[in-house]
């Protein structure tokens, strides 16, 4: 009969471990006597488990493995580090003429756990099989050996990516760690200065992310790339540490929960779908945390673990974006105190300015030149996102370039007070136009083609001391059904954050009217151009349309404009006018630029390529009549038209 060890000291699952091990090694199967049942001693190392296994053991009790995993576990570590237990298992396993295995078997836990137990030995095989069904299958903590042969000798370790953490070794977050088709990467903390009010609103959800019942907290932007930014700074005041999550979907990959648990990482998801795509939260089994989430403001999210709470922060103030660029009413230098008040830019696009222009901590006085360099860098980094999307265009027109009747001109000069005012343009009137009000301009230009609609928006941009992009209809419009407003969204929410003009050339292909139901297609069609329509009008930045037609378009849109304005063919004191913007000064004499004026009836667009054209004959001479007249016939000609005979005698003049 075997004879019973009687153990008093060292209760910790490690030290009953290393004694097992002991007692295999003298070739005693002698059961271990224990002051407690072999159950009550690992629940009581589940409620206070000693220092030195407390990671897994912690780990463990998330994961809700059973007592069979929780030891098997515990071996496996200490496979991994202690040098008595590794020379035990490298005794007990070997075989003649080959070395012993480092890690332990199936076989070899299932007789630890029978001396232990002090269970019969019979029982061993049912505790392999139990084993075999339970390690690895749900949480992914274990790996087993692919050894062919018998079950029992296949070896048991737990995943490489918990074992820093499970020593509690002070790790670095990983650059990038792969489970299945999910990638966890670091996310680090900018170096972002936020308005006191904004540290205000983040405070009303750090109770949620601090505290131990599983949260979501979805912070929105139109600047996808900022809204992720916000949450890792809501993370890091809540003291915690946020990693990226890329790639996962709908399902939590194998793998990831242990480890999220065992480095003690709080998940972060970006997410940039197309409006109306719903997006399913991946579901958490045993993690019990946090859930941050950075997402478009159309991103439809659906399920979510536990309390749900989401920020949308509006774009700064004036007096918020003075905060952050460090300047006060008194403080601070004019042009940087004008910026603050002018360019109603994103909380992103501010910091990054700021540390453009002040590469320390300390805020001081910085002259134009300097801001114009920062303004001009920030704008370059983030139009390269645009891609195909849309194009930067010249804004470095004069005033004496744009020709229009006197009554177009003040309408022009309305608007650009429009846009100059339009954070405070509201205030002080009444509660029915505050309440559906947003401080972007749309405004609509119409008339025939180069009649000045696009060098308008151009010269508003020059006044308005901001960048314009074109946006590219082609490229933004898709066949696929969601990639259109997926790709107008991420457009206008990054011109919002940017505080740049958007021109949306012939407009009338992507905001005409909608249309009858005849065909499957005709439904989508106007579903796109629904939100098309609703999109551009909560729109918070600048945007201008130009189409040939006003009646392109549907009444209700026109209706949610803040102008529309007619470019009308250009009269005789307009055409005298393009004349003399166009060519170089003294190259036609007074009478012939009159005569021309008079005879002419083309818009600016055209007089423009007429006298390209005129140029290009005279080459390295000076500039004749007859030059013009020749381009002229070739102008005419490309309209399907004959030159006016009134400049006939022109032709013949050197």
């Amino acid at each position: 009969m075997n004879a019973v060890v009687d153990v008093a000291i060292d209760t910790s699952v490690s030290g009953l471990l290393r004694l097992a091990l002991t007692q295999l090694a003298s070739s005693s199967r002698a059961p271990v006597r224990l002051p407690e049942s072999w159950e009550s001693l690992i629940a009581a190392r589940r409620r206070q488990p000693g220092a030195s296994e407390r990671a897994w053991i912690r780990l463990a009790n998330a994961l809700s493995l059973t007592d069979l995993e929780l030891v098997a576990g515990q071996l496996a570590l200490l496979a991994e580090h202690d040098a008595h237990v590794i020379e035990q298992l490298q005794r007990l396993q070997s075989s003649p003429g080959a070395a012993g295995q480092m890690r332990p078997t199936l076989g070899l836990v299932a007789r630890l756990w029978t001396i232990l137990d002090g269970g019969a030995a019979e029982a061993e095989r049912r505790r392999l099989g139990a084993l075999v069904a339970g390690i690895g299958v749900d949480s992914a903590t274990f790996r087993l050996s692919r050894d062919e042969g018998a079950i029992i000798h296949r070896t048991l370790s737990l995943h490489p990516s918990l074992l820093p953490h499970l020593f509690e070794s002070d790790t670095c977050p990983p650059a990038a760690l792969r489970f299945d088709d999910a990638t966890v990467r670091s996310a680090a903390v900018p170096d972002w200065l936020l308005p006191a009010a904004w540290h205000r609103d983040l405070s009303r959800f750090l109770p949620s992310l601090t505290g131990r019942r599983p949260s979501t907290f979805v912070v929105r932007s139109g600047d996808v790339d900022e809204a992720r930014s916000l949450a890792i700074l809501a993370a890091d005041q809540a003291g915690l540490t946020p990693i990226e999550i890329v790639g996962a979907g709908a399902t939590v990959p194998a793998g990831l929960e242990p480890w999220l648990i065992a480095s003690r990482h709080v998940p972060l998801l970006v997410i940039d779908s197309p409006p109306g795509e719903r997006i399913a939260l991946p579901p958490w089994r045993h993690y019990r945390g946090p859930l941050l989430v950075a997402a478009s403001p159309e991103a439809d999210l659906q399920t979510g673990t536990g309390e749900w709470q989401e920020w949308k922060p509006s774009l700064p103030r004036a007096d918020e974006r003075a905060e952050v660029l460090g300047v006060t009413a008194k403080s601070g230098s004019a042009a940087a105190r004008d910026l603050a008040r002018r360019w109603r830019a994103g909380i992103g696009t501010l910091n990054r300015t700021a540390a453009i222009l002040w590469p320390s901590t300390a805020r001081g006085d910085v002259d134009a030149g300097r801001i114009e360099t920062a303004v001009a860098a920030e704008f370059d980094r983030a139009a390269r996102r645009f891609g195909a999307l849309a194009q930067r265009l010249n804004t470095d027109i004069a005033d004496d370039a744009l020709v229009m009747p006197p009554s177009l001109a003040r309408e022009i000069d309305l608007l650009v007070e429009r846009c100059r005012r339009r954070e405070s343009l509201l205030d002080g009137l009444g509660v029915a136009v505050r309440a559906r009000a947003h401080p972007g301009v749309k405004a609509l230009l119409t008339g025939a083609s180069g009649t000045g609609k696009t060098l308008a928006v151009q010269w508003l941009a020059h006044r308005l001391g901001k960048p314009l992009l074109r946006v590219d209809a082609a490229n933004v419009t898709s066949k696929y059904i969601g990639e259109t407003e997926k790709n107008l969204a991420q457009l206008l929410g990054e011109a919002e954050h940017l505080d740049c003009i958007l021109l949306f050339d012939e407009a009338d292909a992507m905001f005409g009217a909608r249309t009858d139901v005849k065909q499957a297609n005709d439904r989508f069609a106007n579903q796109q151009t629904n939100y098309l329509l609703t999109r551009l009008e909560s729109f918070d930045g600048v945007a201008v349309l130009t189409s040939n037609s006003k009646a392109r378009f549907d009444h209700a849109f026109l209706r949610r404009l803040d102008a529309v304005l007619e470019f009308p063919l250009p009269a005789g004191v307009e055409r005298r006018a393009l004349w003399l913007a166009h060519l170089s000064p003294g190259s036609l004499d007074a009478v012939t630029i009159d005569r021309l004026a008079a005879a002419v009836d083309l818009p600016g667009g055209n007089i423009r390529n007429v006298v390209i054209g005129a140029a290009l004959r005279a080459r390295d001479r000076a500039l004749t009549p007859a030059d013009v007249c020749a381009a002229l016939d070739a102008e005419y000609a490309k309209l399907g038209r004959h030159a006016p005979s009134e400049l006939g005698d022109l032709a013949g003049g050197g």
